[in-house]
């Protein structure tokens, strides 16, 4: 309402650029499914107190998982009930404005612990909401110091309707010299309350040298606390680890972090950060000595990353089977998410210029994937190197059912066409009639490519169902169940 009433100018760092608060608004559709969740547990007492609370809203809530929990669950519920009853909130019409509104008519420490609740929830709903690409959270930035556009890129894969599909190969550098490092350390020490430093912020020396290493190097890292949400009840900072060569790492607590590196002075942390960001341009964390040599790629400054871009939508389910599926595991259950991701970044070509791509991320292996789907071959050459390497270590049976099954009702009268549908790569399928290999039967698979020699498809079980990632199996068109 401010922004709209013109209201915002330096109250927004980003005002200046036009850009909206949005990304702070409840009041959207995550916002009300969790508001729905948090009403019909609140509101109803009597079935919600025999049910344990999930993990995140009891550490929002502050509930410790030990035997007064159930009690305090209960003493929430019975006094939050009340609170939504007095202030004329009900469950046939939850509306996130009147929700927050009337929040305000309730004692403070009610309001804390309901937000508290409400804001987990809000934020578990957004978690699953991305897992399953249901999430408009735009495109992830590729960020590093210095990001360039590796000689003889971009590369054309193939062209649909006049636009081409390219291959870029980016050069990410992600290592923070020790003058960017001091000047963060500096300018977090500004931001902070009271102009200084809070307790467990700046570098930290490893109490033991890198493993794999022999000529005695310890690692440095920069810890920079994260900002404490305001509604949280028991706050337990949470810091965010820099590293010379790889940048930002996974956050991690004081608690687990001080039993392996211990504080040092700024001063003294300048000769092993830069001997260590100076070397991670051509060594790896394991040294000079490491026995993979310039292959790997371990800890050094210049990750590199693949992206597809142009029109990816025209072969979007062949970059989906290459880019693949992870499995997750929710409230016990074992779901299939896809590792697709969005990137957008800003990079250097060779001769200085600055060019925007956006495109699809992906890996090296799965771009001569990617090319050989779209040209309808089998892999050759260093792939089906990879690929019979990959096959020894997992299970590739090739499928002789003796006898053909086939569904009532489903015609088959072409070899390469079942339940109406024609089989084609990044088809998902169910395998059936498997006689020899009746293991297989019933299981979730993807189609990848045809073997002219022998006619059967190339499938890929999918993960989460028992068998070994990545097990392949050779099969005709008629044992083949089109999803």
């Amino acid at each position: 309402r401010l922004q709209g009433l013109g209201a915002l100018t330096k109250g927004d760092r980003r005002a200046a650029d036009a850009a909206d608060l949005s990304a702070f608004d409840v009041d959207t559709r995550w916002g009300r499914k969790a508001l729905q969740q948090v009403l019909q547990v609140v509101l109803r007492p009597l079935s919600s107190r025999n049910v344990p609370p999930p993990r995140y809203v009891a550490e929002a809530l502050g509930l410790k998982r030990n035997a007064e929990l159930q009690e305090r669950w209960e003493a929430y519920l019975n006094e939050t009930e009340d609170a939504l009853a007095g202030a004329g909130i009900d469950e046939e019409h939850p509306e996130v404005k009147k929700f927050l509104n009337r929040l305000l008519g309730m004692p403070v420490s009610i309001q804390n612990r309901v937000f508290a609740h409400f804001s987990a929830e809000l934020e578990e709903q957004i978690r699953r909401a991305k897992e399953n690409h249901m999430y408009d959270e735009g495109v992830v930035d590729i960020r590093g110091q210095a990001v360039t556009i590796e000689a003889g890129y971009p590369a054309r894969l193939a062209s649909a309707g006049g636009v081409n599909i390219e291959h870029v190969k980016l050069g990410v550098d992600r290592g923070i010299s020790i003058g960017n490092a001091h000047e963060m350390l500096l300018a977090k020490a500004e931001a902070n309350a009271g102009g200084e430093l809070y307790h467990g912020e700046g570098f930290y020396e490893s109490r033991r040298p890198v493993f794999g290493r022999t000529d005695n190097i310890k690692s440095y890292v920069l810890l920079l606390q994260k900002p404490i949400p305001s509604w949280t009840l028991n706050p337990t900072p949470l810091f965010k680890v820099y590293r010379p060569a790889t940048g930002l790492g996974i956050a991690t607590y004081l608690a687990e972090h001080t039993p392996k590196f211990k504080a040092i002075d700024p001063d003294d942390a300048i000769e092993g950060w830069s001997r260590t960001y100076k070397e991670a341009l051509t060594v790896c964390s394991h040294g000079p000595r490491c026995k993979h040599g310039s292959k790997c790629t371990v800890g050094k400054r210049v990750e590199y990353k693949h992206i597809l871009t142009g029109s990816v939508l025209q072969f979007w389910d062949k970059i989906q089977q290459v880019v693949g599926f992870e499995t997750r595991s929710d409230n016990g259950h074992a779901r299939l998410v896809s590792r697709i991701r969005i990137v957008r970044v800003r990079a250097q070509r060779k001769n200085g210029d600055e060019t925007r791509i956006v495109g699809v991320e992906a890996t090296e292996k799965g771009v001569q994937m990617l090319v050989h789907l779209i040209n309808g071959t089998a892999p050759e050459g260093k792939m089906h190197s990879a690929k019979a390497k990959m096959q020894s270590a997992t299970p590739s049976v090739d499928v002789k059912p003796s006898v053909d099954i086939k569904p009532m009702g489903v015609s088959t009268s072409s070899s390469d066409s079942y339940s109406g549908s024609t089989l084609q790569p990044g088809k998902h399928v169910i395998l059936h009639g498997l006689k020899k290999a009746a293991q297989f039967n019933h299981k979730r698979a993807i189609v990848g490519y045809r073997d002219p020699a022998s006619g059967r498809w190339n499938v890929r079980i999918q993960p989460g169902q028992g068998l070994p990632l990545d097990t392949t199996v050779m099969a005709k068109a008629s044992n083949l169940l089109c999803l």
